[in-house]
């Protein structure tokens, strides 16, 4: 009888083992699982922020580039307007040129 309680206890304690050993390998297998999403997850947060970083670089160069056109253009405007100016004083001054000859 001693032998027969021994034995199922040891049966018991194996079937345990065993259940344990299960539990084991199954939350290594989920552990394993969420190591790879989170790595995957991190990888796809560089890509973005990487992503991010270029746009705004990108986004920085365009305003560079528009603030030198609006300067650019400024200063044409500038000349356009002497120009203007330049060219109705010499209109004026022919103007009266032409007054002072039929005159």
């Amino acid at each position: 009888v001693y032998h027969a309680m021994e034995f199922a206890q040891q049966q018991a304690d194996l079937v345990a083992q065993a259940r344990q050993e299960e539990v084991v390998a199954k939350s290594k297998s989920v552990q394993q699982q969420m190591y790879s999403k989170l790595e995957e997850l991190h990888n796809a947060y560089k890509k973005a922020k990487l992503r991010v970083n270029e746009m705004t670089s990108e986004r920085e160069a365009w305003e560079r580039d528009k603030q030198e056109i609006q300067e650019k253009f400024a200063e044409k405007s500038r000349q356009k307007r002497k120009l203007e100016e330049m060219f109705d004083t010499l209109k004026n001054e022919n103007e009266q040129l032409k007054i002072r000859k039929t005159g």
